[in-house]
């Protein structure tokens, strides 16, 4: 992955006194060059092999968005039609915890006894 962009960035090496022009262009606020430049520098950019690794990178990661997005339209689409399961494992949950809850309380009294307990009144009050 390292060597690929250093690759890239030495594909690039050859566009820098472009760029300078450009920004030299700029400062003397002549636009119609500048743009007329930059769409040069983009057509050399295209041209040049380290624009072809990015661009097949570039593609490689939209078809890896578009199938993310479409397991997540099916993956909502599941959940929103048949809504079962989920809430049958919320419950399923929400059982357990209320059972661990109640161990917990039952352990508690045992081994603190007169912490949660109200206190009664003794017979010398």
């Amino acid at each position: 992955m390292i060597i690929n962009q250093a690759k890239w960035c030495a594909s690039l090496l050859p566009a820098l006194p472009a760029v300078r022009e450009l920004s030299r262009l700029h400062r003397q606020g002549r636009t119609s060059e500048v743009l007329q430049g930059l769409d040069e520098l983009i057509l050399a950019l295209d041209n040049s092999s380290g624009y072809s690794t990015y661009n097949a990178t570039s593609q490689t990661l939209s078809a890896i968005y578009e199938r993310l997005d479409n397991l997540e339209s099916q993956l909502l689409g599941e959940s929103n039609s048949n809504g079962t399961p989920e809430t049958k494992r919320l419950a399923s949950l929400e059982q357990k915890i209320e059972g661990m809850t109640s161990r917990m309380a039952q352990f508690a009294l045992c081994y603190y006894p007169n912490t949660n307990r109200t206190q009664q009144p003794t017979e010398a009050e």
